[in-house]
């Protein structure tokens, strides 16, 4: 567990980076608010949105391997 406030980003990748092998990207979105992915919230940012889900897809891409 990171006890970090998530506006101290830095200290929570910082963190990742000391204390864990996991792969991690921490990224902050201008202007997007917590819930900034969900299109039925007043908070929804749609270009970060689709980055957003870019990355995730990428990342999974890179990270995860399909059983078979």
């Amino acid at each position: 567990i990171i006890r970090a406030p998530m506006s101290d980003y830095r200290v929570r990748a910082a963190t990742l980076d000391e204390q864990t092998t996991v792969a991690h990207d921490i990224v902050r979105f201008a202007g997007a608010e917590h819930g900034f992915n969900c299109d039925q919230r007043p908070s929804y940012h749609p270009d970060a949105a689709k980055d957003a889900w870019q990355r995730t897809l990428a990342w999974f891409g890179d990270h995860l391997q399909a059983s078979g």
